[in-house]
């Protein structure tokens, strides 16, 4: 199974935030945070295998929730592991 087709599987807004981050650390480090504002940001740094190479994907900082952050990432990560396996 790809990455796409395991990330695009659980990417649900019935998936808890503990089910989202999971998910996404199986393929990278992620992070999550607050702003001093109160919104969440999350972004994730790929595992690649081309040494020198970095692959990262980031929400912007207006997430209302901590899930709703990870959940915007999935999609966000999804969106763009697809976009590339169109493009290569």
């Amino acid at each position: 199974m790809s990455i796409v087709d395991f990330l695009r599987k659980p990417a649900s807004v019935d998936a808890t935030l503990e089910e989202n981050l999971a998910v996404l650390a199986r393929h990278g480090k992620v992070w999550l945070s607050m702003g001093d504002d109160g919104k969440w940001h999350a972004s994730i740094r790929l595992y690649v295998r081309t040494p020198g190479a970095k692959f990262e994907v980031s929400t912007d900082f207006k997430q209302e929730t901590p899930a709703q952050a990870a959940l915007t990432l999935l999609g966000l990560t999804l969106r763009a592991l697809t976009t590339i396996g169109e493009t290569s």
